[in-house]
């Protein structure tokens, strides 16, 4: 080793011990950040704060008394309601799968970002994928009955049974669908929903961001959470 490289190396070994493991600035690119936490959540059975930077792996939990809404900088946020279970492990298609329960899912198209490819940003649940492009809308995962329901309130979802290639329908905002169980084994013919129905599924999951502006960079922040989703 040279002069010059044995004064360098011990620098740079100091340097990296000060540098923090998975630090905020990278992981909030690459994670969810939890904007609010009520009640009883978990992930990986670890308890969540408002603040946390989720990494894309293991199962995000509420409980009976919790709720939570995480988002990502690429402009995807999740309201959880109460008993719900999501594995936020992303597939090759950015693919994460709804285990059980009600998740409000909204994909916001960010200025200057890459538009998301057909077939990728998926939610899966155990007889559907669920393909989503600027939109917002919510999907109950019903594991006992082997069900699917998605209402949704803006944009459009590809609704796609994933044990029939031939099945699959374009649902667009203001309508409801189900799959599996007592609506059957095939997707059910879209019902376009009243007004006040729509608000209702709405207003059931919308909950108070927690999460301190001035923790996030404002650009991702003022894009991905809205004064409308606050």
């Amino acid at each position: 080793m040279s002069c010059i490289a044995r004064r360098i190396f011990p620098i740079f070994l100091f340097i990296l011990f000060l540098l923090p493991v998975g630090s905020n600035a990278s992981s909030v690119s690459s994670g969810w950040t939890v904007l609010t936490s009520q009640g009883e959540v978990s992930h990986g059975n670890k308890p969540i704060k408002v603040g946390d930077v989720l990494p894309v792996n293991g199962v995000l939990s509420t409980a009976a008394n919790g709720k939570a809404k995480i988002a990502m900088q690429t402009g995807k946020m999740m309201i959880l309601a109460s008993n719900v279970k999501v594995d936020l492990s992303q597939e090759a298609d950015d693919s994460i799968q709804l285990l059980e329960g009600s998740v409000r899912f909204i994909n916001k198209m960010i200025a200057g970002k890459a538009k998301v490819e057909k077939g990728k940003n998926s939610i899966r649940t155990s007889n559907s994928i669920l393909g989503t492009r600027g939109t917002d809308f919510l999907v109950v995962a019903n594991s006992l009955l082997g069900e699917t329901e998605i209402v949704v309130f803006d944009g459009f979802v590809h609704f796609q049974n994933s044990g029939k290639k031939d099945d699959q329908k374009e649902v667009p905002a203001g309508h409801w669908g189900g799959l599996g169980g007592r609506f059957g084994q095939r997707i059910t013919d879209l019902i376009a929903l009243p007004a006040n129905v729509l608000k209702v599924f709405r207003s059931s999951l919308t909950i108070e961001t927690q999460f301190p502006q001035s923790r996030a960079s404002d650009e991702w922040y003022n894009e991905v959470v809205p004064s409308a989703w606050k």
